[in-house]
């Protein structure tokens, strides 16, 4: 559908899909849907942390869950604008 919406097709694929789509309510929704919100081609950079907030999730694993540094766990996860 992504290509169809971008013109990436043959025109043999755009009519079928065409009509497809004339009775197939959920794919038709679909497409509206990737109209009004086109998916992100640009990555998202995450924002560092502010230090202070930083500080205070390290204490507060420390405390409540004896889970060690922040900056361990940190490691443990992938970025969100990595995963796929």
């Amino acid at each position: 559908m992504l290509e169809y919406l971008a013109k990436g097709i043959t025109p043999e694929n755009e009519a079928a899909i065409l009509k497809h789509l004339a009775d197939c309510e959920f794919c038709e929704a679909e497409i509206s849907f990737y109209r009004r919100f086109p998916p992100l081609e640009a990555s998202i950079e995450t924002a560092p942390m502010p230090e202070p907030l930083f500080e205070l999730a390290e204490a507060l694993l420390v405390k409540n869950r004896g889970m060690g540094s922040l900056k361990n766990l940190l490691g443990e996860v992938e970025p969100v604008n990595e995963r796929r």
